[in-house]
């Protein structure tokens, strides 16, 4: 996944009246995290998943499971 990643130095606010403002995550702003679009990472964590043997429903509530 991380090849697929961007980092991610800080984030941007949007004020409802004023300029936008950038706030780092790190003070050297050196650092960043891990970014990945949320439809990438739920395919490929449904991909690992499947070719486990897991079985994935959608639209049921789970009310028991024997460990």
């Amino acid at each position: 996944m991380l090849a697929d990643a961007l980092p991610m130095r800080g984030r941007m606010i949007h004020p409802v009246a004023g300029p936008l403002d950038f706030q780092p995550y790190s003070a050297g702003r050196a650092r960043a995290i891990n970014s990945i679009g949320r439809a990438d990472l739920n395919n490929a964590l449904l991909a690992e998943t499947t070719a486990a043997g897991v079985e994935v429903r959608f639209d049921h509530t789970l009310v028991g499971l024997d460990a």
